[in-house]
């Protein structure tokens, strides 16, 4: 399912659904029917779609841009074409709002799928050669301290690289805030004093011990939090380009 492409973005929007009762499975029929072909067409990258483990009426999923005027255009076109005046009714009779959406820049050496592009992941779908064995996705939000984006940020982002990474675990991605802005109006979150790091499981075992892995990151770099980590749990639907291996 590699496809050696790139499938980096520089700007990176992490979107979280709340769905209305036992209405995220037909959104995400209707989502992965409908629109997946449709936003690339438009310019934008679609990395992953997710449900949430431990909350059966969140859907969450993540795209790219390589940059913020192609973001406006593939929004704008999207939003004005065809198939979401045929289908967006259908995708908003079953969420609620508020959305939220948050606004992110990788740093370096972030590749959220590993090379994998959402055409060879549908192409492997359609042939059965995709494997159900997708693995478990986390997000962990991390709202440090001010004091600590200017100061000591980079120590922890250096020991981060290695904490997060062992035999059954990859991190994925590190991102922060992206403070540009665009024409496009929708409400997100712009919160500079956040680190997002994406990680890739086997399984849920190896997921569950992420926790301890990053509790114990924080404790030993010493990093100032002004409040809790919060952390997703993701479970990759089958044409998620974001998975384990």
């Amino acid at each position: 399912m590699r496809s050696g492409s790139n499938s980096t973005a520089a700007v990176i929007e992490l979107r979280s659904y709340p769905m209305r009762p036992l209405g995220r499975d037909s959104f995400i029929d209707n989502f992965e029917a409908h629109y997946l072909e449709e936003i690339e067409r438009f310019g934008a990258l679609v990395m992953g779609q997710f449900r949430v483990m431990d909350d059966p009426d969140r859907f969450v999923w993540l795209r790219g841009f390589s940059d913020m005027g192609v973001r406006e255009a593939s929004l704008r076109g999207f939003y004005a074409g065809e198939v979401w005046k045929r289908h967006g009714q259908i995708s908003m009779a079953l969420f609620l709002r508020p959305l939220t959406v948050r606004l992110l820049r990788p740093l370096a050496g972030t590749d959220l799928t590993a090379g994998a592009m959402l055409a060879s992941t549908l192409t492997a779908f359609a042939g059965g050669t995709c494997s159900a064995e997708t693995g478990v996705v986390v997000v962990d939000i991390l709202p440090v301290a001010e004091s600590e984006r200017r100061d000591g940020l980079a120590d922890f982002l250096r020991g981060a690289a290695t904490a997060l990474t062992g035999e059954d675990s990859e991190l994925r991605g590190l991102l922060v805030a992206e403070e540009r802005t665009d024409g496009w109006e929708e409400e997100v979150i712009r919160d500079l004093d956040e680190v997002v790091m994406v990680t890739a499981h086997r399984g849920p075992e190896a997921a569950s011990r992420h926790a301890g892995v990053v509790s114990n990151l924080v404790r030993r770099s010493g990093v100032e939090l002004r409040g809790p980590p919060t952390s997703l749990t993701l479970l990759p639907t089958m044409r998620s380009a974001l998975r384990y291996r």
